[in-house]
């Protein structure tokens, strides 16, 4: 059964606290820059959260493996998956101001948005090689129709 974003059996569980509108407002404001409107809808609906069962996002890019998980959606209000704190980290700890990190893989690459004037476009960010960012989707609606389980996953593995 596909949900909203075009997933096939994913669901999301342990979302964060139900966000309204102007709290994406005043996220856009403390961080200075506008959300695309895609990510702003599915923060809406979910608040970051654990993708059930196990998906991953292939990527195609020469010594990357094909596939990387998706361990956890980060969210407004979510303790240390807080997007606030992993855009703060960000700038912090890597000086990029143009990147939303938006999940994270269980190998801590993390899925970020790149908020540009001319795009939003989708990359994987390694912070073992912060100057590199591996191109994943042209928006945030391609990344999340990217989302596939695995043939081999066994359900029974959660």
């Amino acid at each position: 059964m596909k949900n909203k974003f075009g997933w096939s059996d994913v669901t999301i569980s342990d979302v964060g606290p139900l966000i309204q509108p102007v709290d994406l407002l005043d996220f856009e404001h403390l961080v200075g820059c506008k959300l695309p409107d895609g990510y702003k809808q599915f923060l809406l609906q979910h608040n970051g959260g654990l993708p059930s069962p196990w998906c991953a996002v292939p990527i195609s890019v020469q010594g990357e493996s094909p596939n990387q998980d998706i361990q956890v959606f980060f969210g407004i209000g979510r303790g240390p998956e807080d997007l606030t704190f992993q855009v703060e980290s960000m700038r912090k700890d890597y000086g990029r101001q143009d990147l939303i990190p938006i999940a994270i893989t269980s190998g801590g690459k993390i899925y970020v948005i790149l908020v540009s004037a001319e795009e939003a476009r989708v990359y994987l960010f390694d912070p073992w090689d912060p100057d590199a960012l591996v191109a994943v989707a042209k928006s945030f609606e391609e990344f999340l129709s990217l989302v596939y389980m695995p043939e081999w996953w066994d359900e029974s593995n959660e």
